[in-house]
């Protein structure tokens, strides 16, 4: 007599409280686990190693695994949490996940892809490799090229499953490697760049100032993020300090005075250092300390 082995099903995530770090949760098997309460229900660990971490939510719907096919008593493993539409990152209801599953009669979203205008380049192409998180952050990897980027979206904001490419104001660092050259820029392999609104380059044994750079949730608390932009260094920039050395270069070494007490005898040059806009020399976007 042929039975049908069910290998995999999708269940809710009811307990998260996993006291032994091991992000070991709890789901309820129909037919399984119809009786007991969440406290007796056996644990779930993950099936993926510890080194990646992802953490379902409440309600959330995971993927579980028996060791043994058809005994629900049997050692449970889960991977999840089953996400429909990457639009849905944020969080995701079972019942809304199921929307996935092709004998699912629960409607999906327009793909947020199709109008490219709008999300091409907020969500990862088909032929890259991303960690994708649950907000505006993610790691996209393609040819010698890597990118971390955080807010990279813009949601909606009549519509949390809506966004759009943030052209404007995100934040990130891309690696790029030339393997035969940056064309037209000499010796050029490899390109490093850092782009966001205020970029902080911070030591930790710097003794100029303790910016409290090493806090244990966010690294830089917002407090102390606001005290670092208002308080650490202005960078300068390289071609405007060299411009205003080369000015003071000359009027130091030119300038000669016909009588004393009388102005030098440069006194376009005299002049324009004494104009000189000081503050143009800083940068308001990099500091150090």
């Amino acid at each position: 007599m042929n039975e049908n082995i069910t290998i995999i099903r999708i269940c809710e995530v009811l307990w998260v409280d996993d006291n032994t770090d091991s992000n070991r949760i709890k789901v309820r098997l129909l037919s399984d686990d119809v009786d007991k309460s969440i406290e007796e229900l056996p644990y779930a660990i993950p099936f993926l190693p510890q080194m990646i971490h992802i953490k379902p939510k409440l309600h959330e719907g995971v993927l579980v695994m028996n060791s043994v096919a058809n005994n629900g008593n049997s050692q449970r493993y889960y991977i999840g949490p089953v996400i429909s539409q990457i639009n849905h990152m944020h969080k995701e209801l079972v019942d809304d996940a199921l929307s996935i599953y092709d004998t699912s009669t629960n409607p999906k979203d327009p793909a947020p892809t199709l109008d490219k205008n709008k999300t091409k380049g907020a969500v990862p192409e088909n032929d890259e490799i991303a960690v994708v998180g649950r907000k505006f952050s993610d790691i996209v990897l393609s040819d010698n090229d890597l990118r971390i980027r955080c807010g990279v979206k813009k949601v909606d904001s009549q519509d949390e499953h809506s966004f759009s490419f943030n052209a404007t104001d995100s934040a990130y660092l891309k690696l790029k490697y030339y393997e035969n050259g940056l064309p037209g820029v000499d010796k050029c392999n490899s390109t490093a760049t850092i782009v966001a609104d205020k970029i902080n380059l911070i030591g930790n044994q710097s003794k100029d100032h303790d910016f409290q750079c090493n806090d244990n949730r966010e690294s830089i608390n917002d407090e102390n993020m606001k005290r670092l932009i208002e308080s650490a260094h202005e960078l300068p920039y390289g071609d405007k300090l060299i411009e205003f050395l080369q000015l003071f270069r000359t009027v130091f070494m030119e300038h000669t005075h016909p009588f004393p007490m009388k102005p030098p005898c440069t006194p376009t040059n005299f002049q324009n250092l004494g104009n000189y806009d000081l503050d143009a020399i800083l940068s308001d976007s990099v500091r150090i300390n």
